[in-house]
């Protein structure tokens, strides 16, 4: 019993810390203990639906560092902190306010942004990439920020000695889903060359190696188009419906480089009747060709000149928002209908950022934390049923029926001790109620020495006083038994 209420205290202490962690999350007070399993089960779909992470594209990537480079640009690295082994913050120091750029590089949620502090106190590992980041950045100069190429999502951060002199280390962040990685390279005239890396890759599994020593070679870019700003309608949709049996946005994303499905479904809630996943074939040209038009043409300025649209529409089109739900987030706002959730002011892309992944990772450490709790219940759970069946069956072997029936044995064997004979290991009597005969057993008596073979039994009146203690014993058990099973209900 103690032991429950220890596991259940540890349950409820689990639940108050993961509530007081994450203020936007709800629990349900109650938990049916009965279900545990349907809950565990539950939690595991909900975490599915729940914490789908929406990745970073091109276009987040690139505002991101224009954003990054008005903000921070030039600054002094302090230090280097790994959070864990898919999370980095460095602490740089500008002229006039310090701020930690946050890097990740885990699967979905690989992306770089201006965010909050890390956790106080000392890193969790010894991690070698950090150490390596400190050796080689400590005390540089953040000079250049900026996306390597166009509409791939490849950003790099120069590093100098001073703001005077060239660059001696770039920092490549390769948002690239499962292939994500952060790599420290030198940076020279004729080859950039690999310091330290978040992980590394072998020549044999892949024909660009990453690993110190090696040359850092960019990613090997799309097979898609890049867009252009002058591009005309007529070939922008020939590229577009070409095959018109799949959807506008699957077509958007297939033939262009830079175009995520989110970045389409954003652009076509400003173009009236046009449903991104509709095939190509239904949809009307007018709908294209506006879609062409405007938001199409907006975005094109957008990542081509994005200076001047940071000084001339900010107000309504550079508002990035989480939609409701926090299920997916906009850079860019291409409705003019009145949205919700918008940040606005200084890095207010970085804090959507932060805003959306912070609240993602906090609701999948909590589905963690819930399904463990539900988990260690249900353990609980079985062990008390075990429990239960237990005393159970030692409750009927403590009924009345079994308790009368050791007594009339003792009575027996007392009553007709003297037909006993040496050497026998029964005891014939006659019935008290029947008047038959029966044979009423003795009880073997137990070996002094436990590797002794012989077997020996205990006279009729030894066996009888045997059977007195044990029915005695049983009668007391039964309200114990049920004592023990009421408790552990």
């Amino acid at each position: 019993m103690k032991a429950l209420l220890f596991l259940l205290s540890e349950l409820c202490l689990a639940c108050t810390l993961s509530l007081s962690l994450q203020p936007r999350l709800t629990f349900q007070s109650k938990i049916n203990l009965s279900s545990s399993q349907k809950l565990v089960e539950n939690s595991s779909n909900e975490k599915s639906q729940r914490n789908f992470f929406q990745s970073v594209d091109f276009t987040t990537l690139s505002l991101v560092a224009e954003e990054m480079k008005a903000s921070i640009v030039p600054s002094k690295v302090e230090n280097v902190f790994q959070i864990d082994s898919h999370n980095l913050a460095i602490s740089i120091k500008g002229n006039e306010s310090s701020h930690w750029l946050r890097i990740c590089w885990q699967s979905q949620k690989a992306r770089i942004h201006i965010g909050s502090a890390p956790p106080l106190g000392k890193e969790d590992e010894n991690y070698s990439f950090s150490s390596q980041l400190r050796k080689f950045l400590k005390g540089s100069k953040l000079v250049e920020v900026s996306t390597v190429s166009s509409f791939e999502r490849v950003c790099a951060l120069s590093f100098a000695e001073r703001l005077s002199e060239p660059p001696t280390h770039k920092l490549f962040v390769e948002v690239m889903g499962s292939r994500s990685n952060v790599i420290l390279t030198s940076n020279s005239e004729n080859e950039n060359l690999v310091l330290c890396c978040a992980y590394q890759v072998s020549p044999s599994k892949s024909k660009r190696p990453i690993g110190f020593g090696y040359a850092y070679v960019l990613p090997p870019p799309m097979a898609a188009r890049s867009p252009d700003l002058s591009e005309s309608f007529e070939t922008f949709y020939e590229y577009v419906a070409r095959n018109p049996s799949v959807t506008f946005k699957k077509a958007l994303v297939n033939c262009y480089k830079g175009v995520s499905p989110v970045l389409v479904e954003n652009m076509a809630l400003s173009v009236k009747g046009l449903d991104p996943g509709e095939i190509i074939g239904k949809i009307e040209n007018t709908a294209i060709e506006e879609f062409h038009r405007d938001p199409w043409k907006k975005w094109l300025k957008v990542i081509t000149e994005p200076n001047k649209c940071y000084e001339n529409e900010r107000s309504n089109f550079l508002v990035p928002f989480i939609l409701e739900m926090e299920r997916s987030y906009y850079p860019l706002n291409f409705s003019t209908e009145q949205i919700k959730n918008k940040f606005e002011g200084t890095n207010a892309l970085s804090k959507m950022l932060s805003a959306y992944y912070d609240t993602k990772q906090d609701q999948e450490n909590f589905s963690e934390l819930q399904k463990r709790c539900f988990l260690r219940v249900q353990s609980v759970l079985t062990r008390l049923n075990t429990r239960i069946d237990s005393y159970n069956q030692r409750l009927l072997s403590s009924s009345e029926e079994e308790v009368k029936k050791l007594n009339e044995k003792g009575d027996l064997l007392t009553t007709y001790h003297t037909n006993w004979k040496n050497g026998e290991n029964f005891v014939r009597c006659m019935d008290f109620i029947t008047n038959n005969e029966v044979k009423v057993p003795l009880e073997i008596k137990s070996p002094k020495n436990n590797n002794s073979k012989d077997v020996s039994y205990l006279n009729p009146l030894q066996t009888a006083q045997s059977m007195y203690r044990a029915a005695k014993k049983l009668k007391r058990g039964v309200a114990h038994v049920e004592k023990i099973i009421e408790e552990t209900k």
